[in-house]
C-alpha cells in the first residue's frame, strides 16, 4: 500500500441510496479508480470510500484540498450533487508514511503487480505456504487474490 492513497467521504444520509444507486463505481474520469459505499447496513452511519488512481508524486503536486476537491467533484458526477457538501472527509495517503513508504514506493508502478511463484526451495517446500494476495495465481493485490491463496494454501495443508 505504500504508494497508494484512500478517501473516505462521510455523510449524514446514505443519499445515493434514496436515488437507486449502490454506491459502487469503476472510474477512469477522477482521482477515484473504484467506489464503494462504506456505509453500516441501516444508514444508521453514511461514507463513501475510494481508493485514489493516481500516482504519489500527482498527489503531492496538487495538495491534500485539491485532492479531496476533485474527488467530491468526481462524487457528485457519479452520486448527485449531495456528494459536495460531506460531514467530513479523511485522506489516508501511504506514501506520506514514512514507516511505511520509501522513495522507491511513491514512483508509479508500470502495472498491477504479477502473481509470484508459490514454489520455495527445500527444507521450505511443503513446510511453509504463502497465503497473502500477492502470491495468488489471480488477482494478486486484490481481496480476491487473497482469498483464492488462502483456499490454495488450506487445500494444502489438507492434502
Amino acid at each position: 500500500m505504500a504508494g497508494h492513497a484512500k478517501l473516505l467521504a462521510v455523510y449524514s444520509t446514505p443519499f445515493w441510496r434514496a436515488a437507486g444507486l449502490s454506491g459502487s463505481a469503476v472510474s477512469q474520469a477522477g482521482p477515484l479508480a473504484e467506489v464503494h459505499d462504506a456505509s453500516d447496513a441501516e444508514g444508521r452511519q453514511a461514507a463513501l470510500f475510494g481508493f485514489v488512481g493516481v500516482p504519489a508524486p500527482w498527489r503531492r503536486r496538487m495538495g491534500r484540498q485539491a485532492l479531496v476537491d476533485a474527488a467530491l467533484a468526481q462524487l457528485a458526477r457519479l452520486f448527485g450533487p449531495e456528494a459536495l457538501a460531506p460531514q467530513a472527509v479523511h485522506v489516508q495517503d501511504w506514501a506520506d508514511e514514512a514507516e511505511t513508504a520509501t522513495h522507491a514506493d511513491a514512483q508509479p508502478a508500470a502495472a498491477h503487480p504479477a502473481p509470484v511463484s508459490t514454489v520455495l526451495p527445500a527444507p521450505w517446500l511443503d513446510r511453509v505456504h504463502l497465503a497473502g494476495s500477492e502470491f495468488a495465481p489471480d488477482f494478486p493485490g486484490y481481496l480476491e487474490g487473497a482469498v483464492l491463496a488462502a483456499e490454495r494454501a488450506v487445500q494444502a495443508l489438507q492434502a
